[in-house]
């Protein structure tokens, strides 16, 4: 396992979805990872403002990561 499959799998099982989305997404980098990181910070603040996370944000967020961790495998980062 890679140093950041170890992260992100730590943040998801300290039910740190967003937090490993960020990770994940920094990780892709270039202006799409940056731009993930945007929106999933975006997010971020929202969850913690309202102090749950909405339905829409939480689809929006998961399709995101399952973007960015096709990518980072098809990559050999994770």
């Amino acid at each position: 396992m890679t140093n950041l499959a170890a992260q992100i799998e730590t943040a998801t099982n300290e039910n740190m979805h967003t937090e490993a989305a960020i990770i994940a997404a920094d990780a892709l980098g270039g202006a799409l990872g940056m731009a993930y990181v945007i929106v999933l910070q975006e997010i971020a603040d929202n969850h913690e403002l309202n102090g749950h996370i909405e339905k829409n944000q939480q689809i929006l967020r998961d399709a995101i990561m399952r973007e960015v961790m096709n990518t980072l495998k098809l990559q050999g980062k994770v």
